[in-house]
């Protein structure tokens, strides 16, 4: 059955953290418009460098997937590959199921549990869920997907996992911080922009908390906000950087 639904119709509820995406305990959420509006800036400034679109978006602090499963759905039509990456093994068996909702095969099979589901308890939640399933199947496309478990701050590690893939043209993450997430082995934020300068990333966004400093050679800094307990960097990379690789 085929649905009418765009991705302007599609309220944020439907996205959300544990109806249709999957979830656990300890695996943090992102406010799904904020999630959208922060890949329309990335996406200008790519334009304005004379990158157009699809684009391959790659989540280096991934946690259960969701943000980058989010935008694969509200986005996906300006994208040509997700990649996502996390330190921890459950985070990233996680992510794998959220990536797996990206294709037309993966939702159909969690619109059946959801089905079950309906059928066996008859819990509003569970008809909810299922109603929203629907209209994200309206989204859904094939979409190729990445996941992989590695440290963000271990560059060459990184770098191999994406090597048969596209070129990264932008990242955006949630970085761990406050008492659900924290950096497994200490404050990796200087590491992770190296990292990304490694595989040429052209346009960084980062979410952290309030209070952490970013500066790396590689990047100039396009943007930064405040967004209620975050605060939110948009980072280009730098125009010495660029000249030095194209001499």
């Amino acid at each position: 059955m085929k649905f009418a639904y765009s991705r302007a119709d599609l309220p944020s509820e439907d996205l959300a953290s544990g109806r249709v995406l999957f979830s656990r305990p300890g695996l943090t959420a992102f406010p799904v418009r904020l999630a959208s509006e922060l890949f329309l800036r990335a996406a200008s400034h790519l334009l304005r460098e004379g990158r157009p679109p699809p684009y391959h978006l790659y989540d280096p602090t991934c946690g259960g997937g969701y943000l980058a499963t989010v935008l694969g759905f509200l986005h996906g039509d300006q994208m040509r590959n997700i990649s996502m990456s996390d330190i921890s093994a459950e985070a990233v068996s996680n992510a794998v199921k959220n990536a797996d909702l990206l294709t037309p095969e993966g939702l159909s099979r969690r619109l059946s549990e959801l089905s079950n589901l309906v059928a066996q308890y008859d819990r509003q939640s569970h008809r909810a869920a299922l109603r929203g399933g629907n209209k994200l199947f309206a989204l859904c496309r094939h979409l190729p997907t990445n996941v992989f478990q590695a440290d963000v701050a271990d560059a060459n590690l990184v770098a191999s996992k994406l090597a048969a893939l596209p070129s990264v043209d932008l990242v955006i993450a949630d970085v761990p911080y406050g008492k659900q997430e924290h950096w497994r082995t200490g404050s990796h934020e200087p590491a992770l922009l190296t990292s990304l300068a490694s595989i040429n990333v052209a346009v960084v966004v980062l979410a952290t908390a309030k209070g952490i400093k970013f500066d790396h050679p590689g990047y100039e800094r396009a943007g930064k906000y405040r967004h209620g307990h975050r605060t939110l960097w948009l980072f280009r990379k730098s125009t010495l950087t660029a000249g030095a690789a194209k001499s």
